[in-house]
């Protein structure tokens, strides 16, 4: 249940930053990245892609951590 809590909450957090950004006119990533793919710039989709991915991933490895805190049975 924890996991599972985790990763829908930290996809929710970083959709809601894109919505966030596009309603309120708000300059960061989400923004950033809308106008690299609408100009095609492969460079900068790929930097914000790496940027989501990694904070994905980062958010798995806190999740694991959480995950054998909570319960040390995990770790065996």
């Amino acid at each position: 249940m924890l996991s599972l809590f985790f990763a829908d909450m930290l996809g929710i957090v970083v959709l809601n930053a894109f919505v966030i950004e596009y309603v309120f006119g708000i300059q960061g990533l989400g923004g950033l990245s809308l106008v690299a793919i609408q100009s095609r710039d492969i460079p900068v989709i790929f930097g914000t892609s790496l940027v989501i991915v990694l904070v994905g991933v980062l958010g798995n490895f806190v999740q694991d951590v959480v995950s054998i805190i909570v319960d040390p049975r995990v770790a065996e």
